[in-house]
């Protein structure tokens, strides 16, 4: 799934139902790309036409949302866990380097 593509499904979750018009306006883009992400994501069963133009979110798309959001929790999980570790590593670093300046001093 493509970066605009996440975006429009968060947009039709936010605002509830969306337009080509909204989509394009809210992300910057053409009113015919719009459209076609659209489309696209109705024709694959993450949005529904519910009016002419019209776009709702359906289950999948709510899924696919998800799956964003649990990839991003998992991910920032082990930055978080290497960045712990990169923390002890200078905690170690600082008092290897501290104690040393206290040897050369008092010696």
């Amino acid at each position: 799934m493509t970066p605009n593509e996440i975006k429009v499904l968060n947009i039709a979750e936010e605002k509830d139902k969306v337009s080509k018009r909204r989509v394009a306006g809210l992300l910057g883009i053409s009113t015919d790309y719009a459209g076609y992400i659209l489309e696209r994501l109705a024709n694959e069963d993450y949005l529904a036409m519910v009016e002419r133009g019209i776009f709702a979110l359906l289950p999948k798309g709510v899924d696919a949302l998800l799956s964003q959001l649990y990839f991003a929790e998992s991910k920032l999980k082990s930055d978080i866990d290497r960045l712990s570790m990169e923390i002890e590593s200078t905690k170690k670093e600082i008092e290897r380097l501290s104690t040393h300046k206290k040897n050369l001093v008092s010696a």
